[in-house]
């Protein structure tokens, strides 16, 4: 490892399972769903009443984002930054809930907001659909990479809003059931929102100030499908190019498993699938996260490279929440139950609107 290579020194995340990286991993290692009625709008002209809304959360009082509570408990885990930082702020819509409120637009009053509570000058709005994390944090790790930065704080958040679900609804994209990623009869995708942060470092400064990284960020790769605003390509080849860019010189043969992006939509699923098996002899065990927490639109990147780093430490991936019945393509990768990963190196896949894709590649400070 050289001494400019990104590592991942902090991380903490909120999500439909409570208030803590632990209680999600819990959750999707335990095959639990954190879906719930809506409440806080009416959703009962929409396809689905579900969403995994993060318990007991609320404002303290008007003109205050429900996001002000999630940034707060994330604070402590990024208070500690050295030499050139810079906070990278992966989200759809921002403070969405302040629309009518704010006199600018939601991504930036929570850009302002998160060099706030982060205390860090610099920051970029980094809004690439639901790859907005996978596609932030390659930033950063390029920029670290590259000697540009020592320090990066990335930062994921987005919230479950009638703006954002009736859009969904409107595009019969949502499941009337539950969503269930890379099931034969799946149905459609159910709304999350979560918050997150992932604090990167050069090796060099890890050594420094003698940081405990978590995992190393060793490789990223993007690709744009150029196809249609909502669809993404039926094989998959342009996701399978972000994948070879992710390996860089590491064989297909050498990945332990795939975090995938998983929406539990016909379309996206199926071109997933496609791309692994275009990419793998023999494509290795495979989940999403989505399936227990919902879609989290920017903030789906955070939650899975949070999850990587308890798979690494446990060499186990998480049981597909929901499924009933593989995929027939992706019989050989998905699982109702856990599956053992031999290899510590994690494929971490997102896809959004506009054909975007971002993979990134986490393994062990030493992999095997």
């Amino acid at each position: 490892m050289s001494e400019h290579d990104p590592v991942i020194v902090a991380s903490e995340l909120v999500t439909g399972y409570g208030f803590g990286e632990r209680l999600c991993w819990e959750g999707l290692l335990s095959g639990r769903h954190a879906f719930r009625e809506i409440e806080r709008f009416d959703a009962s002209k929409m396809r689905s009443r579900l969403a995994a809304t993060v318990p007991g959360l609320s404002a303290e009082h008007g003109g205050h984002s429900l996001l002000d509570p999630m940034l707060d408990f994330l604070r402590p885990y990024a208070s500690k930054t050295y030499g050139r930082t810079e906070l990278f702020l992966a989200s759809t819509v921002g403070e969405i809930d302040l629309l009518e409120t704010v006199e600018q637009d939601t991504l930036h009053s929570l850009l302002q907001k998160a060099q706030t509570v982060f205390r860090v000058g610099n920051g970029r709005v980094v809004s690439a659909a639901c790859a907005s994390s996978n596609v932030a944090l390659a930033r950063a790790g390029a920029l670290i990479q590259s000697g540009r930065l020592d320090t990066a704080v990335i930062v994921g958040a987005d919230l479950v809003s009638e703006f954002v679900c009736s859009g969904f609804s409107s595009l019969e994209a949502m499941s009337p059931t539950l969503a269930r990623p890379y099931d034969k009869h799946r149905d459609g995708l159910i709304m999350g929102e979560a918050a997150g942060v992932i604090v990167l470092s050069s090796a060099q400064t890890a050594e420094k100030y003698r940081l405990k990284p978590k995992a190393r960020l060793s490789g990223w790769g993007m690709s744009t499908d150029a196809l249609h605003i909502t669809a993404p390509v039926h094989d998959g080849r342009m996701l399978a190019n972000a994948i070879r860019q992710a390996l860089g010189g590491t064989s297909p043969e050498e990945v332990g498993c795939v975090i995938g992006h998983g929406t539990g939509t016909r379309y996206n699923d199926e071109a997933e699938i496609n791309a692994l098996n275009t990419v793998f002899a023999f494509p290795p065990p495979l989940a999403s996260a989505k399936g227990g927490c919902g879609h989290t639109l920017g903030a789906a990147g955070i939650i899975q490279a949070c999850m990587a780093f308890h798979i690494l430490d446990t060499g186990i991936l998480f049981p597909q929440t929901n499924l009933l019945e593989p995929e027939p393509a992706a019989a050989g990768m998905i699982s109702g139950k856990t599956q053992a990963v031999k290899i510590p190196r994690i494929l971490s896949m997102n896809s959004g609107f506009g054909g975007l894709n971002a993979v990134l590649m986490i393994e062990a400070l030493t992999p095997s």
